[in-house]
């Protein structure tokens, strides 16, 4: 998104700037001393600043004083207006929208954004439902008589309300399917907030600074966390902590070793589970056993590792680029550290840099085997694992398609899983400069494509973490591949994304449920042996409105809606 034109109104010296242009690449603000320069920058800083204690407009220390007086004895109930701003979408802003919504979106180019004294956002959008509603529809492979059932709908609103309204025999497969889509991706109060939602997360950050503030080469971590709880942060402090805040970590967010008993007795709950006792249970982890890759942190990682084990003795795991820092944000460390850190992981039996295939079992009464393949998606560089991206190689590639083939029979039916650190397919909107993998159309191309001796796809099902998001979203699973929102991979393959299993969630990304993971039960009917079809379950902890980033209680399967008992999302693959 960028920034096309400004306009500011009520703030300190500043009655009605009147609406100005923003120049892409330069624009500058002339004017006598005391004229509103300043006032203009902070203002507009308040939209989306990078310190979030400058977010808030104060009718006490902002609004003209002059007119604070008479703006109150109005009491038109109405916050006063402070900021207009109109926003050009990007290309990428535009395909993210169409993902969701279909191409009818494609005619958005901008949005406008707004905020008042009582420091709500608002915004302003045209948007015709109509098309959304044909392409929803459309692409849930609805028959005629399901597409009836639901005309006259033209809004995402009245489609939602007309599912929930089928009596029975309805709903359909397909319909429940397009509902649990609807639900699991659209806000409640339709199409247009959800587009607004999805572009208020794209919105870039604005920083506002009158003095050039430096990160120290080195810094306490226990100091630090003494001046936060006191409100004493120096500008260096500041510095440090909006780098962190950028590439989604926090000093404030560690592990919760209460999480590691817990979820122990989970296990043995599951694998003792009557009705699945019989069949062969994995143990996969996709990395970010730390948060700095310290040697004790990564020892300590290994033993709960070990003593889930003890419970589930077939598992296996990768590394993250958390684990690969050399017990400091990597910006901070020598070169020669960063780079020395994978020899610290090949110590603990890591693979680095190459695939592998560490778990295989045959179908139980089919003609098939379900095996689970890793690859690296690392990058040892100080810059690329600061900011968190990721990479899968040529070279690893290659090597990826020779192993699946050593592994590949014709003669058979086998499911492929591929558990990757970074997603594959970035649960949207995916970051532009950070945290995302940054070759992966290229990857997903590959994954999509036949192996030299015929196997296809490459992988199925890719399982990722890193995003400490849910993906797709809970209750919004499609019942195939093909209705999976992820474009560049192909219409028999889908991607798996799960939050953290123990980090506690300063930032709330996990939607009241911080210490998570997700189960597949994989299912296969003889009188189908092309198909085979994946129950998904989210266990976690939950969190209180009092312990808000903070999982209490045991880990429990979550209910797909509060009215249901329901726990168990299907996705059926051709194999």
């Amino acid at each position: 998104m960028r920034l096309k034109a400004v306009r500011v109104k009520n703030f300190k010296c500043i009655k009605d700037s009147s609406e100005f242009s923003i120049d892409p690449k330069v624009t500058c603000l002339v004017g006598k001393n005391e004229s509103g320069k300043t006032a203009i920058l902070q203002a507009l800083a308040k939209l989306n600043p990078t310190d979030e204690g400058l977010a808030n407009f104060s009718e006490i220390d902002e609004f003209p004083r002059h007119q604070l007086i008479a703006y109150r004895e109005q009491g038109a109930g109405r916050a006063a207006d402070a900021l207009f701003t109109t926003w050009e979408l990007s290309p990428d802003d535009v395909a993210d929208l169409v993902q969701l919504l279909g191409p009818s979106v494609e005619s958005i180019q901008t949005i406008t954004l707004t905020k008042r004294y009582d420091n709500k956002v608002g915004y302003a959008l045209e948007l015709d439902e109509r098309p959304i509603v044909q392409h929803l529809i459309a692409s849930h492979d609805l028959e005629d008589v399901e597409k009836y059932k639901l005309t006259g709908a033209e809004t995402v609103v009245d489609l939602r309300r007309a599912l929930e309204g089928l009596k029975e025999p309805d709903p359909t497969p397909k319909q429940k399917a397009l509902l649990a889509s609807i639900q699991g991706s659209f806000d409640p109060a339709g199409a247009k907030q959800t587009v607004f939602n999805r572009l208020l997360k794209r919105l870039p950050k604005i920083a506002y600074f009158a003095e050039y503030l430096r990160m120290p080469g080195q810094l306490a971590v226990q100091d630090l966390k003494g001046r936060q709880s006191s409100g004493k942060e120096t500008g260096e402090d500041k510095v440090f902590l909006a780098l962190l805040e950028m590439i989604g970590r926090s000093v404030a967010a560690p592990h919760d070793s209460l999480a590691v008993p817990l979820f122990k007795e989970f296990l043995e709950e599951v694998t003792k589970d009557p009705e699945w006792s019989d069949c062969e249970t994995w143990l996969v982890d996709t990395g970010d056993l730390t948060s700095l890759g310290d040697q004790d942190s990564l020892d300590l990682g290994r033993d709960h590792l070990n003593e889930f084990a003890q419970v589930c003795p077939k598992f296996a795991s990768i590394y993250g680029n958390h684990d690969a820092w050399p017990g400091k944000l990597p910006l901070l460390a020598a070169p020669s550290a960063v780079m020395a850190q994978s020899q610290v992981l090949v110590a603990r039996k890591y693979v680095v840099a190459s695939p592998q295939c560490p778990l295989r079992t045959t179908i139980p009464h089919g003609d098939g085997e379900v095996q689970l393949y890793f690859a690296d998606s690392i990058i040892h560089d100080q810059w690329r694992n600061t900011w968190a991206l990721g990479e899968i190689s040529d070279t690893q590639l290659a090597a990826l398609k020779s192993l699946v083939d050593q592994n590949y029979d014709q003669r058979r039916r086998d499911f492929r899983i591929l558990a990757v650190h970074h997603p594959v397919h970035y649960p949207p909107p995916r970051p532009g400069f950070q945290m995302a993998m940054r070759n992966d159309r290229s990857v997903a191309a590959v994954l999509d494509t036949p192996s030299p001796a015929g196997a296809y796809p490459l992988a199925h099902l890719v399982l990722s973490g890193h995003t400490h998001y849910l993906y797709p979203p809970h209750g919004g699973l499609p019942a195939q591949p093909s209705l999976c929102i992820h474009p560049h991979l192909g219409d028999d393959q889908c991607q798996f994304v799960v939050g953290s299993l123990m980090q506690l969630d300063r930032y709330n990304k996990r939607l009241g449920w911080p210490h998570q993971c997700q189960i597949l039960r994989l299912h296969f009917s003889e009188s189908q042996p092309a198909v085979l079809s994946v129950d998904r379950l989210l266990a976690a902890r939950q969190a209180g409105e009092d312990y808000r980033g903070t999982g209490i209680g045991p880990y429990k399967f979550v209910r797909l809606r509060r009215d249901s008992e329901e726990t168990a999302e299907e996705i059926s693959f051709a194999i």
